[in-house]
């Protein structure tokens, strides 16, 4: 076996069998985009708008969290008054 550019003979023969692994490595540019974000293409309208579902989510989750930082403060506060009249 001999070393051919830093791989292997067989190496280079398994991608030349493999065309799929071949184009996955070099992500050829089709129109400015790459073969990976084709490999994903919109199949209907309830795809395009999970981005958005996710943002909302986000949201959600930020105004859960500020909210349980606000019960967390005001406990605190309470806390340190209760300490204060002990």
């Amino acid at each position: 076996m001999q070393r051919t550019g830093g791989r292997s003979e067989d190496h280079s023969e398994r991608l030349r069998h493999n065309p799929q692994t071949l184009m996955t490595l070099s992500a050829p540019i089709l129109n400015g985009v790459t073969r990976h974000e084709r490999v994903t293409p919109f199949k209907d309208e309830s795809t395009i708008s999970q981005p958005e579902q996710r943002v909302t989510k986000l949201k959600a989750q930020q105004l859960q969290n500020q909210t349980k930082q606000t019960r967390l403060e005001e406990a605190f506060r309470e806390q340190k008054i209760h300490n204060a009249e002990l």
